[in-house]
């Protein structure tokens, strides 16, 4: 997994935005929209992108920050409202760019914490696909956000990856020690930093290649057999 900013840029290849990662810390008010904005900008060790994908992510990287949209909505309610509304409204992004004569935005794992953005097209004119894809944000409702982070909702979320993690022990994932319940809600509420199996609060990265269960499904399978 690589931590990802959408400062470097906007790759035709998938990205997995990881929302448990950019949770807000705030109310509403200028101070706390600007917060909110870099939220979105910025990624933990627990975001996975495909920004290491070489020569040919390279060659289709947009210079532009399309990504990042002026106006952001208020927190979302819960996780579950977060991915639907941020399913939805990359959903009509991709309408929007169709009527405009471009490819279909694919969104792998729509829904859920695992999803992705997969541009196809970008290549063959990136100034104009990036001008386009503005003009649909401009015309699109405010950028969700997640909601803030709160001891609840830590307390739940905890509950949630403690027992994606016995979960995954049990299919014979070679699982790090889940972190103490300190550690991961000082994480959550301090650092805005969730818990991830591919990674873990403590850095510790899964081998993918040898893990008996992360070696033999994707990421997404994994995620509908251990949901966290």
């Amino acid at each position: 997994m690589f931590p990802f900013s959408r400062r470097q840029g906007f790759l035709s290849l998938v990205f997995v935005f990881a929302a448990l990662a950019v949770l807000t810390a705030g109310c509403s008010g200028g101070e706390d929209n600007d917060e909110q904005s870099q939220s979105l900008r910025s990624y933990s060790d627990t975001s996975s992108s495909a920004a290491d994908a070489g020569p040919e992510g390279a060659e289709s990287l947009l210079t532009l920050d399309i990504l990042d949209g002026d106006r952001t909505a208020e927190p979302s309610e819960n996780f579950a409202a977060y991915y639907k509304a941020n399913g939805d409204y990359y959903l009509e992004l991709s309408h929007c760019m169709e009527d405009k004569g471009w490819p279909a935005i694919e969104l792998p794992g729509i829904y859920t914490p695992q999803m992705g953005i997969q541009t196809a097209g970008s290549e063959v004119d990136p100034q104009r696909y990036a001008r386009d894809f503005d003009a649909c944000q401009a015309s699109a409702p405010p950028i969700p956000m997640p909601p803030v982070a709160t001891p609840e909702l830590a307390e739940e979320e905890y509950a949630k990856a403690k027992s994606a993690h016995e979960c995954l022990v049990a299919h014979g994932a070679r699982m790090p020690e889940f972190p103490s319940k300190q550690k991961f809600f000082d994480d959550f509420l301090v650092h805005h930093a969730m818990w991830n199996p591919m990674v873990g609060l403590e850095g510790v990265k899964i081998d993918e290649e040898t893990d008996p269960l992360f070696s033999q499904k994707s990421s997404q399978q994994i995620y509908e057999l251990c949901p966290w």
